[in-house]
């Protein structure tokens, strides 16, 4: 808990840090090539990320107040893992005008950026205890332990799998291809989880044994 608070702290100050170095007209978002398609104030860009900042500190502390298993919730390492990789994304997000005006990739950087963060998360995917909020939540997950046991390890794995082949290929694939790589990648993964869970529910008894 108290490195997220460090994290989230950082965000601040590096956002704070970022608004005095920024000129004031930068970039807010870019385009699949890399090119910016809006430009802002810095003191919007500013605005935006200490809002996502202070929305993911209230997430990491409302959710365990509400979910019918918070202790469980709040005491597995698994929870406070996946927000630290959360919490980096304000970090990242301050830094993406600053990459772009020293002429870094910034559409690459992105998609690399995010294969890391999934890879991260997914090592940390099969240690988070059953709870309704946080992890892969699917009607069968939720309605038993074991499955949500076997579907979380089996998507850990595939989350650091996906999460590597991204980061692979935001390093040799063109960006416009990397990031349809992407959305492929993730679609077959839910889609996959999906079912597998289901699959791991029938064969725990739900609905009588599989024929």
């Amino acid at each position: 808990m108290r490195f997220n608070l460090f994290l989230a702290a950082g965000g601040f100050l590096t956002n704070f840090f970022l608004f005095l170095k920024l000129p004031r007209r930068v970039p807010l978002h870019f385009g699949m090539s890399g090119r910016v398609d809006r430009w802002g104030s810095k003191l919007e860009l500013l605005g935006l990320n200490l809002f996502l900042v202070l929305f993911l500190l209230f997430l990491y502390f409302f959710i365990p107040r509400i979910d019918p298993k918070r202790r469980r919730l709040w005491s597995s390492r698994g929870y406070h893992m996946i927000f630290t990789g959360l919490f980096v994304l304000p970090f990242f997000l301050a830094l993406l005008p600053y990459f772009y005006f020293i002429g870094l990739p910034v559409s690459r950087l992105a998609l690399l950026f995010s294969g890391l963060v999934l890879a991260f998360i997914g090592n940390y995917l099969p240690t988070i205890r059953p709870n309704y909020f946080v992890g892969i939540r699917t009607p069968w997950t939720l309605e038993n332990e074991e499955v949500w046991r076997k579907t979380h390890r089996i998507g850990g794995w595939l989350f650091v799998f996906t999460g590597l082949a991204l980061t692979l290929s935001a390093i040799f694939l063109p960006v416009k291809t990397g990031i349809y790589f992407l959305v492929v990648l993730i679609s077959l993964l839910i889609l996959f989880l999906f079912a597998y869970s289901y699959r791991a529910w029938r064969r725990e008894g739900g609905n009588g044994p599989l024929p």
